[in-house]
C-alpha cells in the first residue's frame, strides 16, 4: 500500500530526485535567440511549463521605460495542461550598446495553490551574465493561511 502510494505521487518526480529538491508547479525559461546588434531587434523565446494541470495562468512581459513589443503579448492569459510546454516569441527593437533588462513572470492559480516563475533577458549586461529563473510557490490553506513556500532554480 504505501508503495502504491509512493509510486503514485512520483511519477513526475524523476528530475525532482535528481536535484534532490521539490519540482515547482510552473517552470519559465527566457532565452535570447539572436544578438540584438547585428539588425537592432532582440528575439526573445520564453517556455511556460507546468506540472499540474492549472486554471487560470497568466504570462507577463515586463519591458524597460523606452522599449516596446514589435512582436507578442505583453500579457497572455490562458490554460496549460499537466507537462504542457507552452511558447512564446517577442520581438523588441533595441538601440545598441544600450543596457536593458526584460523581465518575464508566469503565474499559476487554482484550488487552494498559487506559484510564480520568473525568468530575465539581460541586453549589452555590464555583467556579462543573466540572472537565474527563480520560481515562488505557496499554498493556500482554506482558512487562508500560506503555509509553504520554495525557491526553485
Amino acid at each position: 500500500m504505501i508503495f502504491t502510494l509512493l509510486v503514485f505521487f512520483c511519477t513526475n518526480c524523476s528530475e525532482a530526485v535528481k536535484r534532490g529538491k521539490p519540482l515547482p508547479p510552473v517552470k519559465l525559461k527566457a532565452v535570447l535567440l539572436n544578438d540584438p546588434s547585428v539588425d537592432g531587434k532582440a528575439e526573445i523565446e520564453i517556455t511556460v511549463e507546468s506540472i499540474i494541470d492549472t486554471m487560470d495562468v497568466t504570462v507577463v512581459c515586463d519591458l524597460p521605460e523606452g522599449l516596446k513589443l514589435s512582436m507578442g503579448e505583453k500579457e497572455w492569459k490562458g490554460k496549460i495542461t499537466r507537462n504542457e510546454k507552452k511558447f512564446f516569441y517577442y520581438k523588441v527593437p533595441v538601440t545598441a550598446n544600450t543596457y536593458y533588462r526584460i523581465e518575464f513572470r508566469a503565474r499559476i492559480e487554482g484550488e487552494g495553490l498559487k506559484a510564480s516563475s520568473s525568468g530575465v533577458v539581460e541586453i549589452n549586461s555590464p555583467r556579462g551574465e543573466i540572472d537565474k529563473p527563480k520560481t515562488k510557490v505557496i499554498k493556500i490553506l482554506p482558512d487562508g493561511r500560506k503555509v509553504i513556500e520554495m525557491k526553485g532554480e
